[in-house]
This record gives structure tokens, C-alpha cells and sequence, in this order.
């Protein structure tokens, strides 16, 4: 006959208090820590992106002056931009990007013809040689006097804090959830025990050592950690996958369509993992603590 001693899964019954109801808890924990974290990795990745199109480009706004008339501004300022070195290629923006760009803010039933829009040159600039911007807004505005040039400085200054602000947000959001998780596990563990008190005090009767003890609910909690996890990162997923669906793979209220790369695959499979940790230790260590106290 096998010693009931050695039978793992032996104190815990399988559908006690901490079995299917905290199952549940740690999964919806695991699916909050899932799209929190993967909100944030996804803004910082479009963030960046815009970063990265914004450091590529300056842009030319050329207003209309007594000295110089604008379509001679224009021509000036494509001369001297074509010719500067570091710059790859500058054109004009056509009547229809414009309109495109002030469409959310203007309506569609608003003419650009009516609003005193200066006209604008996009230039492209070589990322590994870039060009003097001081020196070429000075070349600028000597050929047209109405020209300005914007370096997107300020627009990325503010996408970078924004950045910042979100991946704060969203590890704090992941450092709450383990807390309360911990926090969660720590009254299960103590439940298990309390409800289990006889079954313990028979086990040490018999020579059971307190670390046995604490192997059985940390096998436990083990288990419950990882199917927990699982199971808030599945949802996590399908959550981004409707998402992106639903923003028919565009950005939806700056949130990007999920297309995972293989750091943010990394990152919520880590989910689980930090969860069955997360379950296991806290519940070895509050095991051993009650015990020490029973005993």
C-alpha cells in the first residue's frame, strides 16, 4: 500500500477554495497585466515609428510676404534645399495632401481656398548625414523671406513623453497586479491551511516535515499560476486580435492594430511564467509562516 504521505496533491482537495474560484482570479489578473502591457509596447513601438518618420523629414511653411510673391518663394526654396548638402529631395505639397491633413480639423465642406494656408516643401533628409538645419533655415530664408523652417522638435519631444508616460502607466498597472495577486494568493494559502489544520497536525504526527507541507500547496499553486496564465494571456490576445480587426488593421484611438514582433511575443509569454513564480513562492512562504506558528 502506497504512503498517503507521498501522494502529491494530498492536502489540497481539488475543487476547494483555491482550485476553481482563485483559478479564475489569477486569470483575469494575467489578462489585465496582458493588455496593459501590450497597450504599452504597442504605443512605444508607434511611437517610435512616428519618431523615426518625424527625424526623417522637416518641413518648409513659405507665407506670402510684400517682398517676394509666394509661387517665387516656392521656386527659391526648392533651389536651395535641392542643392544643400545632406538633403536627399524636396518637393512641394500638392493641393491634395493638404487638404488631407487639415480634413479632421477643418471638415470636408471647408476649401483651403478660403483659409490662409502658407504653402509647405517636404524634405527628405539623409538619416546618416544630415544636413545643418540652422545653416539651411538661414540659406532659406535669405532666398525667400517668408520661409520657416520646422524640425519636428517639439512634436517629438512630446511623442517621447508621451511614450514615457504610458510605459510608466502600463509597468505600474503590471506591478499592482502582482500585488494584488500576491496579496490574493497569500488569504488562499492561509484558507488551504486553515481548512486542512487537522490534516496538517496528522502529517507532523507522522514525521512530516514543514517543508513537505509547503511542497504539496506549492505544487499546487504552481499549476494554478501557470493554467491562470495561460488563460489571461489567450484572452489578452484575442482581445488585440478583435481589436485590429475591428480598426481593420489601422490604429484605433492611438492603440496600433497587434501585430506582435518577437519582443512583444517574449514579453506576454513571460506572463505566465511571472505568474506561476509569482503563486509558487508566495504560497511556499506563507505556508511556512502559518506552520511556524501552528506548530
Amino acid at each position: 500500500m502506497a504512503d498517503p504521505i507521498q501522494k502529491p496533491g494530498a492536502i489540497l482537495p481539488k475543487n476547494g477554495i483555491s482550485s476553481g474560484p482563485l483559478l479564475m482570479v489569477v486569470a483575469i489578473m494575467c489578462y489585465l497585466a496582458a493588455l496593459a502591457l501590450g497597450a504599452a509596447l504597442g504605443i512605444n513601438r508607434i511611437a517610435g515609428g512616428w519618431a523615426e518618420d518625424l527625424d526623417a523629414e522637416v518641413t518648409v511653411k513659405i507665407r506670402p510676404t510684400a517682398d517676394m510673391p509666394v509661387d517665387d518663394q516656392v521656386e527659391a526654396a526648392l533651389r536651395v534645399a535641392e542643392n544643400f548638402d545632406g538633403v536627399l529631395s524636396a518637393k512641394t505639397a500638392l493641393r491634395e495632401e493638404l487638404e488631407e491633413l487639415l480634413r479632421p480639423y477643418i471638415g470636408a465642406d471647408v476649401s483651403i481656398d478660403d483659409l490662409p494656408v502658407p504653402k509647405l516643401i517636404f524634405i527628405r533628409i539623409n538619416p546618416d548625414e544630415p544636413p545643418d538645419l540652422p545653416a539651411l533655415n538661414e540659406e532659406l530664408k535669405a532666398a525667400a523671406p517668408g520661409a520657416a523652417l520646422d524640425d519636428h522638435r517639439q512634436w517629438n519631444e512630446r511623442l517621447a513623453a508621451f511614450a514615457f508616460g504610458i510605459s510608466g502607466i502600463g509597468f505600474g498597472v503590471l506591478i499592482l497586479m502582482g500585488m494584488a495577486t500576491t496579496t490574493i494568493i497569500v488569504f488562499a494559502t492561509r484558507a488551504g491551511l486553515m481548512s486542512n489544520q487537522d490534516t496538517v497536525e496528522v502529517l507532523h504526527m507522522v514525521g512530516a516535515y514543514d517543508s513537505f507541507i509547503a511542497d504539496e500547496f506549492q505544487s499546487h499553486f504552481l499549476w494554478l499560476g501557470v493554467r491562470g496564465g495561460l488563460l489571461g494571456v489567450s484572452l489578452g490576445l484575442i482581445t488585440f486580435f478583435l481589436l485590429s480587426r475591428f480598426s481593420d488593421g489601422e490604429s484605433l484611438f492611438l492603440i496600433p492594430a497587434f501585430t506582435p514582433t518577437t519582443t512583444e511575443v517574449v514579453a506576454l509569454a513571460s506572463i505566465p511564467i511571472a505568474a506561476a513564480i509569482v503563486t509558487t513562492i508566495t504560497a511556499r512562504r506563507t505556508v511556512l509562516a502559518v506552520i511556524s506558528r501552528l506548530t
